[in-house]
């Protein structure tokens, strides 16, 4: 079995920094397609310092080891674990679920942008063109 050797793409170093820029803007354009495709991310709901206080007073928060306490604490209510109500647990669940939903997408245009700039540098100019022309599509 034969493999072609592929000619390396001999380009002026403004040719390399205007494609790498183009990458980039193609790169931030998909990011905003995906952050509106997926929507805004969810609310993460956090306990007010009068809820705070509220639960210390009732005796629903406990207090924190001790070796918590000895890494410094700035408030007198960062001195207290707080029960977590049902709202607060799906508004985590749901933060965790979008994050990681996010997170995989730009990772996956990651990946795709990285292959691109090896190919900037080790392929042929066909080929370099071809692909940003094939990466700009999904903008």
């Amino acid at each position: 079995m034969t493999t072609k050797r592929v000619k390396p793409a001999v380009l002026s170093q403004t040719q390399l920094r205007y494609a790498e820029q183009r990458i980039r803007q193609v790169c931030h354009a998909r990011r905003y397609n995906i952050a509106e495709q997926i929507g805004e991310e969810p609310v993460l709901l956090t306990l007010s310092t009068t809820d705070k206080r509220k639960l210390i007073v009732a005796g629903k928060a406990k207090m924190k080891s001790a070796d918590a306490l000895l890494d410094g604490i700035t408030y007198f209510v960062d001195a207290f674990d707080y029960p977590k109500s049902k709202a607060q647990v799906a508004s985590e669940e749901a933060h965790a679920a979008y994050k990681a939903k996010r997170d995989a997408l730009y990772r996956s245009l990651d990946a795709e942008r990285e292959a691109l700039l090896d190919r900037l540098y080790l392929g042929s100019e066909e080929e370099v063109l071809a692909m940003i022309e094939t990466f700009s599509k999904g903008v």
